[in-house]
């Protein structure tokens, strides 16, 4: 069993690294204007990991978004580190169950997406939009891989669960209107 912590505010060796009950591995280097590395995620195959990252402007504000993916192999060593999709701001993500890509609530041109990043190459295509009346989050892949359930959150303070299909169409639809929870985060059965 391993596990994945990542949060380098944590300030010690333990920070983004890989602790299986043998000495841990850093798992990302340093990056400048990286503050922090968090939400990390295996990959189905247990070969890579997932992190979404933040950072500091120009004006020493906060920014959000950058999604890296670190190769893991047998020996826990790491190989490529790479960022996906360094053009939009991500907040969440969900592996898909093969592990070719990646389903994103992400930030693109001021609007709240719902985006597919291939994990080969970091392209991705739009998927669903919120246009500017809320944001996505609490992703979920289905365990066929063929849909993503999520959260939608207005900025009125209305909730709901949605579905986007991963298909050639990409076909997003509410299953619920309102659900009242800020904190719900819908999960699919064993079968999908």
């Amino acid at each position: 069993v391993s596990l994945a912590l990542g949060n380098s505010r944590l300030n010690s060796e333990f920070a983004n690294s890989i602790i299986d009950g043998t000495d841990p591995v850093r798992v990302l280097p340093d990056v400048d204007g990286i503050a922090n590395f968090y939400t990390p995620q295996w990959s189905p195959d247990g070969q890579q990991i997932a992190l979404l990252s933040s950072g500091f402007n120009n004006n020493n504000d906060v920014e959000y978004g950058g999604l890296w993916i670190a190769d893991i192999d047998s020996d826990r060593l790491i190989g490529s580190v790479r960022q996906l999709a360094s053009d939009i701001e991500i907040t969440d993500y969900t592996w898909s169950p093969d592990g070719n890509h990646v389903a994103a609530a992400a930030w693109v041109s001021g609007q709240s997406e719902i985006v597919i990043i291939s994990t080969a190459d970091g392209t991705y295509q739009m998927a669903a939009s919120a246009g500017s009346d809320g944001y996505f989050y609490h992703m979920h892949s289905s365990p066929n891989g063929n849909a993503v359930i999520y959260v939608y959150r207005t900025w009125f303070g209305t909730f709901s669960v949605g579905r986007v299909d991963i298909d050639d169409e990409f076909n997003a639809f509410n299953l619920t209107e309102d659900v009242g929870a800020s904190r719900s985060s819908p999960e699919w059965s064993q079968g999908g």
